[in-house]
This record gives C-alpha cells, structure tokens and sequence, in this order.
C-alpha cells in the first residue's frame, strides 16, 4: 500500500503569487519610508488579490488511506474520504477550446463527491476554482500515487492528446 502524499494544488501559481505579493510590499514599504502613504496604500491594495491566489493555490492537499484533505496552515478547510467520493477527473482548464487538443490549457486532478457530465465539468471550470471540491495540478507522478489509494476509474474531459 502507498504512503501518504502532499502536495501544493499548484505550486508554480503559488510561487508567482509569492513573488507578486513581496514585490508589491516592498513598493508599499519603501513609499512609506519617503512619505508617500496614498500611493503605498494603493499599492498595498493590488497586492491583496495575490494573497488570495496563495491562498488557494499554496494550500496543501493530502492523499492517503482515509481519503483527501485540504488544509492551509495546518488548518483543514475541506476532507472527502474514498467512500464518499463519488469520481476523480483529469479536467483542462481551457474548456473553450475544446476542438483543438493541442490546448487543453493546465490540467488538474478534481476529487468530487457527486458525479459529474460533461456540461457540469464545463461550467465548473468556467467557473473555477470550484467551491465544494478538491483539486491539484495534474501530473503523472501525482495520478499514480493516487492509484494506491482509489481503484476506481479516473474521469477525463478535454485533457488533449494526453494518454492516462
């Protein structure tokens, strides 16, 4: 039996927000240091859209023998254990370019407790990040020590020309 993984949802997104975030501050911190406090606080303002985009995207999801959790912190905001879940999909994210399967844009792996057709796949990611599910960036390595822990079949919508 496998052991138990973590990983970020999405690890580059959350190291862009990080930086865009220090960046942004640094501004702030040095308007402040020359008295200029309107334009550091309108700089501190564009920065807190970039907290959320780390917080979403540098939170942790655990896959193990119980299920698969979400936590930020240390603090689990979400679990759905392998009983309950319904499917696992492999989903890209540029739905409205469907015909062409050479851009299928960031793929990602979505646990869900309800099971999905292709038009409620659609319109969750065209309304992403979807609120009452958990969700990772796709990679091969991160499919195959999920398979440790759920036998079932994974689902597939507009992945491209990718072979899982």
């Amino acid at each position: 039996m496998g052991k138990e993984k973590k990983y970020l949802v999405n690890n580059s997104m959350f190291v862009f927000a990080v930086v865009y975030i220090v960046l942004l501050v640094a501004v702030s911190i040095a308007l402040v240091t020359i008295e200029r406090y309107g334009s550091a606080v309108v700089f501190a303002l564009i920065s807190l859209p970039f907290f959320l985009i780390a917080f979403r995207y540098g939170s942790v999801v655990k896959v193990g023998k119980d299920g698969v959790s979400l936590s930020f912190l240390g603090i689990k905001r979400r679990f759905i254990s392998w009983k309950n879940m319904a499917e696992v999909d492999v989903i890209g994210s540029k739905v409205l370019n469907r015909n062409n399967t050479k851009k299928c844009g960031t793929l990602y792996l979505i646990f869900s407790l309800e099971k999905l057709d292709d038009e409620k796949r659609f319109d969750m990611m065209l309304k992403w990040p979807p609120k009452d599910k958990i969700y990772l960036k796709f990679t091969k390595d991160r499919l195959m020590d999920l398979q440790w822990f759920y036998s079932n079949p994974v689902e597939k919508y507009n992945i491209g020309m990718l072979d899982i």
